[in-house]
């Protein structure tokens, strides 16, 4: 009997298979991305809400930006940055009109934005170097990736952000290192994802060859 999974691209060690996709998988990836971009959606719907019920309470003059984490962590051991990561936290570095609340929705929204006009433009690629096959599925795997990215940027600035300057508190730094690990982790995913379909597809390619000679 055939294996119902079509094996576009596959990581193997010690002759274990550890990653491996279905047809299914593609229609099920679209469907998640959706989803993930409607969350994304409404955590930024639901934050600024949140934001306009606490906004007549709030002093004219209030912290709107925190200390980069490189500032945050320059000149600092290895042993004091892990430190840092854990129970540090960092603090305003700069105040102004609470106007300025606006700033965490323009990135979040940005984000969305060019996610979905990146998805957009992927889906209209014909030409990657991949099989059929392999093509489909890695273009869901970046519809899936950009929607991770749209819900990490969401809860980070539309839910950790804000809720720390509504509260006028330093923000855990623990949540910055998620957020940009994550950010990171997403693309570097999509180009390993994508040296595994290539190997995979320039396989394809050379047994097709094989059979034709």
């Amino acid at each position: 009997m055939r294996d119902r999974f079509v094996r576009c691209g596959r990581c193997t060690v010690n002759g274990k298979e550890w990653f491996r996709m279905s047809d299914k998988s593609v229609s099920l990836t679209d469907r998640i991305y959706k989803y993930i971009s409607l969350a994304a959606w409404g955590i930024a719907a639901v934050s600024i809400l949140r934001l306009a019920s606490a906004l007549k309470g709030l002093p004219d003059e209030i912290g709107v930006h925190f200390l980069s984490s490189s500032e945050l962590s320059e000149g600092m051991t290895f042993f004091q940055k892990y430190t840092l990561i854990f129970n540090g936290h960092q603090p305003y570095d700069v105040y102004g009109n609470k106007l300025w609340l606006i700033y965490p929705y323009g990135v979040t929204l940005g984000v969305l934005i060019c996610c979905m006009i990146a998805v957009r433009l992927v889906s209209k690629i014909k030409k990657t170097g991949l099989e059929e096959k392999q093509r489909d599925k890695f273009m869901a795997a970046v519809k899936l990736a950009l929607g991770a990215e749209q819900l990490i940027f969401s809860l980070y600035f539309c839910v950790a952000w804000v809720e720390y300057v509504v509260r006028q508190l330093p923000m855990r730094y623990l949540f910055t290192i998620l957020y940009i690990e994550c950010a990171i982790g997403g693309f570097l995913f999509l180009l390993a994802y994508a040296l595994i379909l290539k190997g995979e597809s320039d396989k394809e390619k050379k047994a097709a060859k094989a059979e034709n000679t």
